[in-house]
């Protein structure tokens, strides 16, 4: 592995993140705990959670909107009118 100071892993993650993220999980790996650049890695790991996050409440809003579009059958005349179409 790369050996690179904490000060110099700081400045990768704004000019190379992904040799940033490889360095910080080879950390990780052999438990270099005290060289991993925590500040920024916690705060990766909060944005990871709300993009997560976003995305399922987007996913439900497509379903609500979907399930609002949805033909109500009402009728045994409507479902028999439905199944002719399809």
């Amino acid at each position: 592995m790369r050996t690179v100071s904490k000060e110099e892993l700081k400045e990768l993650y704004d000019k190379d993140f992904p040799l940033w993220v490889e360095i910080n999980l080879e950390l990780l790996k052999e438990k270099a705990y005290d060289l991993v650049d925590w500040e920024n890695l916690l705060e990766e790991i909060e944005d990871m959670g709300l993009r997560h996050l976003e995305s399922c409440i987007s996913y439900l809003d497509n379903d609500i909107e979907l399930s609002k579009k949805e033909l109500p059958i009402t009728s045994p005349y409507t479902m028999k009118k439905l199944w002719r179409e399809t």
